[in-house]
């Protein structure tokens, strides 16, 4: 084998693995969509007064490994899906709840045809004035990023995770918004 043809050969080998490069979820791909947006509430006392204040459990995407869900994307997801709910105060310091998410664990296939990511997350919801819990659960969704989505096993995870995202951050919104008040 000549120089000219090793070069060829470790460059080729180099832009496959560069392909094969894991890309962390992307938050635009986790947002509740619109058309699943809680407006029969009317009455409900969430509307318009929510403050996401912390998010947890999180991990950064390692190129050379699997693609993650970051607590940045995650917290901006849910974010933008409160806001799309009318659950998101106008001006966050002012809200008279705060949210709170903790990604316990996220379960995800080494390998396979079809995909699925399972995400646990804990929501609380507490008033900002007196502490009080006003909603707490942890909430388990799959999702299955299907063969024929992505040919690329890396991209079908990256898919799966962002639905599983996406599907948990919705029954978060459904459950919260069919909640009782305590006491």
């Amino acid at each position: 084998m000549n120089v000219r043809t090793g070069l060829k050969l470790s460059l080729l080998s180099m832009f496959s693995m560069l392909a094969a490069c894991a890309e962390p979820a992307e938050t635009r791909n986790m947002v509740v969509d619109q058309s699943l947006a809680v407006d029969r509430e009317e009455g409900s006392p969430f509307r318009y007064n929510l403050a996401v204040t912390a998010v947890t459990g999180g991990e950064e995407t390692n190129p050379l490994w699997t693609s993650e869900i970051g607590n940045a994307q995650f917290a901006d997801a849910l974010k933008q899906s409160l806001h799309t709910s009318k659950l998101s105060a106008d001006i966050q310091r002012n809200s008279r709840f705060e949210v709170s998410a903790n990604l316990i664990r996220v379960d995800q296939p080494e390998s396979g045809k079809d995909m699925t990511v399972t995400t646990h997350a804990t929501y609380r919801v507490t008033e900002r004035k007196t502490g009080a819990t006003w909603f707490h659960m942890t909430i388990q969704t799959p999702y299955t990023a299907a063969f024929d989505r992505a040919f690329s096993g890396v991209a079908r995870l990256k898919l799966a995770n962002e639905g599983a995202v996406r599907v948990n951050i919705t029954t978060f919104i459904k459950q919260l918004v069919l909640s009782k008040p305590p006491g």
